[in-house]
């Protein structure tokens, strides 16, 4: 992972992170495993290619170790952020705000979890259409203050989400996801293909990152990842 890749994924808020560590609905949080991954992102006329494993662990920790193009290691808690070098002894620490969290794990904990936990407290369903297989419903979404947001749109199935769109007030698309292969693993269909798109405000397309899971196992401990040593080089990351 380069660090225009990096950056590009650290840029941005993103609700759905924080929406999965409130209280659940039935389905609950997502369950702790670890997979195998292959990540394609696109930022403009920039390809990156990104191979290594991302493990998701009790308490919503989650760690994502790079093994190419570059050794990185990511860890996100409920407070911090840290992005270490192994090969430089390097170490990028960042605040997580309650209010705004780094998405480089969006897609994979919107992928994983009830869709409508993304959805701030005061939304309400607009329209609910079901068409053969598939359930199509359309939230308004609302910030704490009751301001208008704009919209999301879920289609599903009863395996799970196949496709979410988030609109803002003049419906522009913001972000759309899209999953894939599913299997069944913990008791929960997960898909093991996600694709992310992110779109400027006037609705262009900016970034998208495809993923491609395999090798899922439960995640039965706590994986070290990157740990600051006594003479590991820290820096603050601003994003």
């Amino acid at each position: 992972m380069t660090g225009r890749q990096r950056a590009a994924l650290l840029a941005g808020a993103s609700a759905a992170f924080l929406a999965a560590r409130q209280p659940a609905r039935a389905e609950g949080p997502p369950p702790p495993l670890s997979a195998r991954f292959v990540l394609e992102s696109v930022d403009g006329p920039h390809k990156d290619i990104s191979t290594g494993t991302v493990h998701l662990q009790p308490g919503m920790n989650a760690c994502v170790l790079v093994e190419t193009p570059v050794k990185q290691e990511l860890r996100l808690g409920l407070k911090e952020l840290v992005v270490y070098y192994p090969d430089r002894d390097l170490a990028l620490v960042g605040t997580v705000s309650p209010r705004q969290a780094p998405p480089l794990f969006e897609a994979l904990v919107v992928a994983l979890s009830d869709p409508t936990r993304t959805l701030p407290r005061g939304s309400t369903l607009l329209e609910r259409k079901q068409t053969g297989a598939v359930l199509v419903t359309r939230w308004r979404v609302v910030k704490e203050e009751g301001e208008q947001a704009g919209e999301m749109r879920i289609e599903e199935t009863r395996e799970g989400a196949s496709r979410i769109e988030v609109l803002d007030p003049a419906r522009h698309p913001q972000r759309l996801f899209s999953f894939g292969d599913r299997l069944r693993f913990a008791g929960r269909s997960v898909p093991r293909t996600i694709e992310a798109r992110y779109f400027t405000a006037a609705g262009a397309e900016r970034r998208r990152e495809s993923w491609t899971l395999s090798d899922l196992a439960p995640e039965t401990g706590t994986t070290s990842c990157a740990r600051i040593g006594p003479k590991t080089k820290v820096q603050e990351l601003a994003w």
